[in-house]
């Protein structure tokens, strides 16, 4: 089962572990400041070579994110801090910008590929216009 635990080394408070299984989800309600473009951004840690998260924001699953692919960090945190910070992205590594209004918005992370995650947290970074 999903658990929270603040004793990760180099945890920024609180991180989310045991999401193991698919179809474990993880859900956040972030707040917007002003409508505009963004890129969400992960702060997590991982033993395996990589896994897959399907990332929903605001509702809307862009084709890129059906199954992103998180690489490898060396470890869970553990006995040391494996943890860095990984932007929604394509295949090719660019960056997924998601327009959002102001206001609140959901964010859903959910396992696709039964491959385990840290999670310490999750943001949401402004975006400049192409």
């Amino acid at each position: 089962k999903v658990e929270i635990t603040a004793k990760k080394v180099g945890a920024d408070g609180d991180a989310f572990l045991h999401w193991d299984q698919a179809g474990h989800w993880l859900e956040y309600s972030l707040d917007v400041p002003a409508t505009g473009r963004y890129t969400l951004l992960l702060r997590a840690c991982t033993a395996s070579g990589a896994v897959a998260r399907k990332i929903t924001v605001g509702g809307k699953t862009p084709a890129a994110a059906e199954a992103m692919e998180i690489a490898g960090t060396g470890g869970y945190s553990s006995s040391a801090d494996n943890w860095r910070i990984f932007a929604v992205a394509d295949k090719k590594g660019n960056d997924l910008a998601f327009e959002l209004p102001k206001g609140q918005v959901k964010i859903r992370l959910e396992n696709v590929d039964a491959q385990s995650l840290n999670l310490n947290w999750v943001a949401l970074a402004p975006t400049p216009q192409p």
